[in-house]
């Protein structure tokens, strides 16, 4: 008899749960229940190309979705959650789920690279020798091809050869000085080839030799001026080829002040320099930090 109150007693009590509104016991909800109903982005990071474009979807909700970028000009998002690469660089894509404070944010790392890959873009020449770089293309269609743009001739010749999967950048010096070569993908679709955003800048150094020093009487070719102020100081003027002519740097050297590092030799703040006599030369090394 007692056995039968108690199973009509634990009967009762659980028809009385069954009453419950939902709202009453959460306590008996499952951790994979709530886990279920939490809404998230079908991907956290993606890899695109320039003019690639991929979808994003939020599971989990039926809510409307707010999505913005982080940075536009990298990647952007459309009102349905398509990110288009934009150039090469990181941006954040945020989806944010339901309205006012209470709304959630889910985020995905968009990270757009270019179509063109190399090792190095910094070329150093040297007289009567050529530089060979391998550039790299991926997802290369069949009616696109590699093109070759100049900021100047008189310093480098540059030839493109293409290969099986890769083209090889020949650069031949033709002078002294720093110039820009840019590679870049065009598209063939009708008389004249359409210029697309994948491309490459090389920056080439034409040096008159292999020693790491150059003269103020070479600088010249570059955009930099050794100016003796008759004082045991030199003022340095540089303005790169890259800046259209505007002075990037200015400087005084002053052996007198300066950390010397050898004989005759000294640097002022990265950039060393030597002194025979009454002529200055530069570190090409650290030269080139100028143009950067």
């Amino acid at each position: 008899m007692r056995l039968l109150k108690k199973i009509c007693i634990l009967l009762c009590l659980c028809l009385s749960f069954s009453f419950l509104p939902t709202q009453y016991w959460p306590a008996f909800q499952t951790a994979e229940t709530v886990e279920a109903a939490a809404p998230k982005l079908n991907i956290s990071s993606k890899k695109l190309y320039i003019d690639e474009k991929y979808t994003l979807k939020v599971k989990g909700s039926k809510k409307h979705v707010m999505w913005r970028s982080s940075n536009k000009k990298i990647a952007s998002v459309s009102s349905k959650g398509v990110v288009t690469a934009k150039k090469p660089g990181t941006a954040t894509i945020t989806a944010t789920v339901g309205a006012g404070s209470s709304g959630r944010k889910l985020k995905c790392k968009i990270t757009v690279l270019s179509r063109l890959s190399v090792k190095s873009t910094v070329i150093r020449c040297y007289p009567d020798q050529y530089q060979q770089i391998k550039i790299k293309a991926n997802k290369l269609k069949s009616n696109e091809v590699f093109g070759l743009e100049y900021e100047a001739n008189d310093v480098a010749v540059g030839k493109l050869y293409k290969k099986s999967n890769y083209y090889n950048l020949i650069v031949e010096p033709d002078g002294l000085g720093h110039t820009q070569l840019v590679v870049r993908i065009y598209k063939q679709d009708g008389l004249f080839p359409t210029a697309q955003k994948d491309s490459i800048t090389f920056d080439i150094f034409s040096y008159p030799d292999k020693s790491g020093w150059i003269s103020a009487d070479d600088l010249d070719a570059f955009g930099i001026s050794i100016i003796d102020c008759l004082d045991g100081t030199f003022g340095v003027l540089c303005s790169n080829t890259s800046s259209g002519g505007f002075v990037t740097d200015a400087r005084t050297l002053d052996p007198a002040c300066d950390k010397q590092t050898g004989a005759n030799t000294y640097v002022n703040d990265g950039l060393r320099y030597k002194i025979q006599g009454r002529q200055v030369y530069l570190s090409t090394t650290d030269m080139e930090k100028l143009y950067f």
